[in-house]
């Protein structure tokens, strides 16, 4: 049971639009007033990759793009995108 909920779990997270999901989450930080260093810093991460996640598109672990998500509230931005599909 396990198994199977993980591999829904990412065939669901693969259909994300990980550049509108980065813009989202730079626009979030910026709006907090947070610099890429210091959520790096929280997250025990590398600005440089904040800085993919958020002007690339890279596709971050899952663990990653949930604290993400649930740090800067993008969870109704991904519904609505969900919804559109």
């Amino acid at each position: 049971m396990i198994q199977g909920d993980m591999t829904m779990r990412n065939s669901i997270y693969k259909r994300y639009d990980f550049k509108a999901i980065g813009q989202a989450i730079k626009a979030a930080r910026e709006y907090k007033e947070i610099t890429r260093e210091q959520l790096a810093g929280k997250l025990d991460l590398a600005p440089r990759y904040i800085m993919a996640i958020e002007n690339q598109g890279q596709q971050p672990s899952f663990q990653v793009f949930y604290e993400l998500i649930t740090m800067f509230d993008i969870t109704k931005l991904l519904m609505l995108k969900m919804q559109s599909n």
